[in-house]
């Protein structure tokens, strides 16, 4: 699985199989090539050359790892670019097996592979033959510690190895037998990766392969409303790449231990205020780093429909505790529509993140302006 890149690996979001930039007509009409140097007999870890020619100068390609004819690509992408004649190279490691971006185990002793650029009108590949007698390298393998008796909201440290150096994964605690933290029942820890505008963040992987970790676990979570109840399930933390899970690691809960929480709000004062003044907000119960949204309501708005308002983003201390300071303001909104909290009651709420269950996701305490 590790390859060593002479070439800055994509770990971003992108269509399986796409170049970066749109094909640029050639002008004279030439056929791109790509050639893989060995192409027959190869072993996990063989250092290999990939020449191309024909390409249109100074254009950057999403060199992708594929199952022959298929759709079952890594979900990381090799970016490499043309020099000012259309020509290319690389030098990377040959990878006997992957994990495609559906989450299937792609062995390439056993089915054919290619290195393939999606070009108009065809993608353009070179083929590549491993020994199927040769033995596997090392795959990637997860740790955890501790993963056992773990109770609700506590720390654990986590190892992934033998990955892709200079790639971009990211972490998920799951339902057992899960192949994609995003469309399987996943708790997402790094959910910056679904954004397609900000395609490539993650958690870098070292030169060693390696990429350590401290995550807060979760006895009872949930993944867009999907529940993740692991006192009464088996789980998994995971390790991805865009989603597509590349090693598990069991973890179990006490089932006898209390969930975290509840999480409460207090604001002082809370009564006989006037726009522009302080008051002082504090929060318990809420998880270890948490990231919370503080922002002023009308009483009978939602998360969903308090929007546009006085807000800051918050994060929870170690204790999982929220101390701070907020300006209040005459006015809120609801739909972003402008409400008077001279004329309606106010409060100032805690929207949680969407891993809290729907009945805990946001916490309030009244704020009373002077009418």
């Amino acid at each position: 699985m590790r390859a060593l890149l002479v070439a800055v690996l994509l770990g971003g979001v992108l269509a399986a199989c796409t170049s970066d930039e749109p094909p640029t007509p050639l002008a004279d009409g030439a056929a791109p090539s790509l050639v893989a140097t060995p192409a027959t007999g190869l072993v996990d870890g063989d250092d290999l050359r990939v020449d191309g020619s024909g390409w249109p100068p100074d254009v950057t390609l999403a060199m992708a790892r594929c199952e022959t004819g298929t759709a079952r690509c890594a979900p990381d992408r090799l970016r490499v670019t043309t020099d000012g004649t259309g020509d290319l190279r690389v030098d990377l490691a040959a990878a006997t097996a992957f994990v495609s971006g559906q989450g299937d185990p792609v062995d390439c002793r056993v089915v054919a592979c290619e290195l393939r650029v999606e070009w108009d009108p065809a993608p353009v590949a070179a083929p590549l033959g491993f020994d199927p007698e040769a033995p596997l390298g090392p795959q990637p393998a997860l740790a955890v510690r501790p993963s056992a008796g773990l109770v609700d909201g506590q720390r654990v440290a986590v190892r992934a190895e033998h990955l892709d150096p200079a790639a971009h994964v990211g972490f998920a605690l799951c339902a057992a037998g899960a192949r994609s933290a995003f469309d399987d029942r996943c708790h997402v820890y790094d959910a910056g990766l679904l954004e397609e505008e900000h395609a490539g963040e993650g958690r870098p992987v070292g030169d060693d392969g390696a990429v350590v970790a401290d995550l807060v676990v979760y006895a009872d979570a949930y993944a867009y409303d999907r529940r993740v109840d692991c006192r009464a399930e088996a789980c998994e933390l995971v390790v991805t790449s865009v989603g597509a899970v590349l090693a598990r690691a069991p973890v179990t809960f006490d089932r006898r231990a209390a969930l975290r929480g509840p999480a409460r709000l207090a604001v002082s004062p809370a009564t006989g205020l006037a726009a522009g003044d302080t008051v002082e907000v504090r929060g318990s119960g809420f998880y270890a780093g948490e990231p919370v949204l503080v922002e002023q309501c009308a009483a009978d708005s939602t998360a969903e429909t308090c929007v546009a308002g006085p807000s800051e983003r918050w994060t929870a201390d170690d204790e999982g505790r929220l101390s701070g300071t907020f300006t209040v303001r005459r006015r809120a909104a609801t739909d972003h529509q402008a409400v008077d909290c001279l004329a309606v009651d106010c409060v100032l709420r805690a929207d949680r993140s969407a891993f809290v269950p729907a009945a805990s996701r946001s916490v309030e305490a009244p704020v009373v302006l002077e009418r």
